[in-house]
């Protein structure tokens, strides 16, 4: 992981926390949950490592958690009051408390993503590759909303929706 200084684009600090791969790329976004930069790593069909770090005052990086399985390839993450949603391209759903790494819940949606998903007013939308739009809660519990078809593929990811007042949520909280 590096942090490069937008301002002058040196190297503000970097650490190699993922281990030499035959095939490594991250296609995954980073996100930030409090004081942690969250980032992934892999392959599709080699191991991903979600892995949280923490920068300190004197330039040093710390790792705090890491997370080996139920990992995305392509869907970002999403935060909502500190716990991390992850959908994966097999259509697992996993709920991580963003501070300890911990995973909360897992559960299957039974389709494909390859679009990240958002979150508005307090649930998580992912829009599935066949078009299907599953909604759940973003909570502590898994809790299945409702599930909406587009009559359309999809693999993009839904932006800036603002019926409720709330953003995409990609934001750190």
């Amino acid at each position: 992981m590096t942090a490069v200084d937008p301002k002058t684009g040196r190297v503000a600090w970097e650490r190699s926390i993922f281990e030499p791969m035959k095939q490594e790329r991250s296609i995954v976004s980073p996100i930030v949950v409090g004081d942690l930069i969250v980032g992934t790593c892999g392959f599709t069909t080699a191991q991903k490592h979600f892995v949280a770090v923490r920068p300190t005052a004197d330039g040093k990086v710390e790792e705090v958690w890491r997370v080996e399985k139920g990992v995305p390839h392509m869907p970002t993450p999403v935060v909502q009051d500190g716990r991390i949603f992850i959908v994966t391209e097999k259509g697992f759903v996993t709920c991580v408390d963003g501070k300890t790494g911990g995973v909360l819940w897992t559960n299957r949606l039974d389709n494909a993503y390859s679009a990240s998903p958002i979150c508005v007013g307090g649930n998580i939308y992912a829009v599935a590759d066949d078009g299907e739009v599953a909604v759940f809660k973003a909570g502590p519990t898994f809790e299945l909303l409702s599930r909406s078809p587009l009559d359309h593929p999809s693999q993009a990811t839904a932006g800036g929706w603002s019926a409720t007042g709330s953003s995409s949520g990609r934001s750190g909280t």
